[in-house]
């Protein structure tokens, strides 16, 4: 942050802890970026809540973990707005995204409509109807 400050971009770092949700979400609110796990290489429910509030979220997707997720669910990944980066390359990410609003605002908008299809509640119940679907045969049919 401090390089990108140098370098006049008018940024800050909110770094987020240990803080009850209730918390978190106006913080998030705020946010124009959400930098989720850079390490990991997976993301988490702050990044799932950013992309539900809209916001261009930026963590590291480990290559490996991305094509397993993809050939079980390959929209999923298709679809997944996230941009991956690490430690070494998120300033360039960053870089990019306040350079580009446009592309900021797209990946917000894309990232709403990917978390309510595939983390809201709703979408959840489906996957473990199907889940259980597959484990009972695929001919029962189950109620909520």
């Amino acid at each position: 942050m401090e390089q990108l400050q140098r370098e006049g971009y008018p940024v800050r770092l909110d770094l987020v802890t240990n803080v009850p949700n209730k918390e978190l979400i106006p913080r998030q609110l705020q946010a124009h970026i959400i930098c989720d796990q850079l390490t990991f290489g997976w993301f988490g429910a702050n990044a799932r809540e950013g992309m539900m509030l809209g916001k261009p979220v930026i963590c590291f997707l480990r290559p490996e973990w991305l094509a397993d997720v993809a050939r079980e669910i390959p929209e999923y990944v298709a679809e997944l707005p996230i941009v991956s980066a690490t430690p070494q390359t998120v300033e360039a990410v960053l870089k990019d995204l306040l350079q580009n609003p446009e592309k900021r605002q797209e990946l917000g908008r894309r990232g709403r409509l990917f978390a309510k299809k595939w983390h809201e509640r709703s979408a959840g119940a489906r996957q473990v109807d199907a889940i259980y679907r597959q484990l009972l045969g695929g001919n029962r049919q189950l109620h909520s």
